[in-house]
């Protein structure tokens, strides 16, 4: 049996491939660490040659596909359902970061400098503490959608101050608002440093 990049044998060793030495075949193995740092910079060299020949990396996978175009389909929308499934929170999460990021996207408010991985460590805390994320100004009243205009708020908080400017919330509503808002701040500074 030919093994496949990335098995663990039970001594925690990762297999990385096959090599020959003098026509004998022989297994090379790394600890976690080493075969992450290995794999992490030929993904990265693989995305600079792509990135080099756009064109010819672009061509290839369409012949690809127009040769095999029930495996394309089947492949991509397999590993789509795998990684689903072996990922259910990232998946919870980045349908979330989509959904936000699609929103601020169709009406051009995404702000230029936007941390998407402040903006993932607040669905996190979103998700964990069952909350929701808030825009501070909504997008509808000329908001933009960056993590600085983000906040986490209860369900129920949320649905009352709906498309509203705090300035327009009840005085109790306000200062729970404002409440949540200086935690969020809190939370991500801790998640941050």
């Amino acid at each position: 049996m030919r093994l496949k990049q990335g098995f663990v044998r039970e001594d925690g060793m990762v297999f990385s491939q096959y090599y020959k030495v003098n026509g004998v075949e022989k297994e090379m193995w790394y600890s976690k660490d080493v075969f992450q740092k290995i794999l992490k910079r030929r993904i990265q060299r693989t995305i600079e040659r792509q990135k080099k020949n756009k064109e010819k990396h672009a061509s290839n996978i369409k012949k690809w596909r127009s040769m095999n175009p029930e495996k394309a389909k089947r492949s991509s929308r397999e590993s789509s359902k795998t990684w689903r499934k072996n990922n259910p929170e990232k998946s919870k999460i980045k349908s979330t970061l989509i959904h936000y990021n699609r929103k601020a996207m169709k009406l051009s408010q995404l702000h230029p400098e936007h941390d998407k991985n402040k903006e993932a460590a607040l669905v996190r805390l979103a998700k964990a503490l069952q909350l929701e994320i808030d825009h501070i100004v909504p997008l509808s009243r000329g908001g933009l959608h960056w993590h600085k205009n983000l906040r986490l708020l209860p369900k129920s908080l949320n649905a009352s101050k709906n498309k509203r400017l705090d300035s327009e919330l009840s005085e109790n509503d306000r200062n729970e608002v404002l409440f949540w808002q200086n935690l969020t701040k809190v939370m991500l500074c801790s998640y941050f440093g």
